[in-house]
């Protein structure tokens, strides 16, 4: 088996060096290691940096994607290099790398295919009240929309078995909270294993940014993993209203005073309509989303198919 270390990098010359070199040269459950760094349009050499690290593989992308797209892409490269687990890190030194044997135990004993780390209450507390309060509604409604039980959805330090991988790369979440609901939805198993964290990030989210940030990732993944319940609620209490209205024309046209409320006739057929309209919104986002599912599972099998070829290429495995 061969374990992938990924570092996303966007100008960080100082310290990817310093991660580069703490790497482990050996993981149990694993016959070789291997680090690859993927350079979303750095400007201070910070790929030059990371080949004097000696990482054994360097990406670098034309235009600043993006600490997310740089994963996907990182994974996909990872891939195509026969990798059976990845861990992502986090270039700035942020974690400490002492809890990697820790997060690829589950991926090596079959018990997950997505390890998330937990940098703790205190960590997460650390970064601010606000921070901190949006982290502990995030893991909240991670859990509600199906994501598991993981207890700090939103750290970058994790693992990936080769399914979770290949399934989780398609470039369809924006941020890692929205890649643990898309593996609940696939049924990839999580689990959270302890990190410690012995550095801090070097350019921060202001509190204003990050609380707007979070609003709408709920609102983006709510629409995509559970777009008829999105749709439906709003749509059946306009329906309702709708009825409500209606039945009290009705009351008052039998009671021979309707001719003065012609304005609950028009308001009541308005927000039916419009009910009907949201309920109807739903049901074909609810196919489109069956349809998106089975395309990724259609890329899901095609890649697996490519890996199995490459591997029966090199004579390294069989390919079926």
């Amino acid at each position: 088996m061969k374990l992938f270390f990924l570092i996303p990098c966007h100008n960080n010359a100082g310290t990817v060096e310093e991660v580069i070199a703490g790497l482990p040269r050996e993981v149990a459950g694993f016959d070789a290691v291997a680090s690859m760094v993927v350079d979303a349009g750095s400007t201070d050499g910070t790929v030059a940096a990371a080949r004097r690290a000696g990482a054994d593989h360097v990406v670098r992308l034309p235009h600043p994607r993006g600490v997310v797209n740089g994963c996907l892409e990182g994974l996909n490269r990872c891939l195509a290099q026969d990798a059976d687990a990845v861990v992502i890190l986090d270039a700035e030194g942020i974690y400490s790398l002492d809890a990697i044997p820790h997060l690829v135990a589950p991926i090596v004993s079959k018990q997950a295919d997505l390890v998330v780390g937990d940098r703790g209450a205190e960590a997460r507390a650390g970064s601010g009240a606000i921070k901190g309060l949006v982290h502990r509604v995030a893991a909240w409604a991670v859990a509600a929309l199906g994501g598991g039980a993981v207890a700090d959805p939103q750290c970058s330090f994790r693992a990936l078995s080769r399914e979770a991988a290949m399934r989780l790369s398609a470039g369809t979440q924006r941020t890692f909270a929205e890649s643990v609901i898309q593996a609940g939805h696939l049924n990839l198993p999580t689990a959270s294993v302890a990190v410690q964290v012995v550095g801090s990030p070097r350019n921060k989210t202001r509190p204003v940014r990050y609380m707007t940030r979070a609003v709408a990732t709920a609102v983006r993944v709510s629409m995509s993993y559970q777009p008829f319940r999105v749709f439906a609620v709003p749509g059946s209490a306009l329906c309702l209203g709708g009825v409500l209205i209606g039945a009290r024309f009705t009351y008052a046209y039998m009671a021979g005073i309707a001719p003065g409320m012609v304005q609950s006739l028009i308001l009541g057929s308005l927000l039916l309509s419009a009910g009907a309209f949201l309920i109807l919104c739903g049901v074909l986002a609810e196919l489109l989303s069956a349809n998106r599912a089975l395309e990724e599972d259609l890329r899901f099998r095609l890649m697996n198919l490519q890996g199995r070829l490459r591997r029966f290429a090199r004579g390294t495995g069989p390919a079926s």
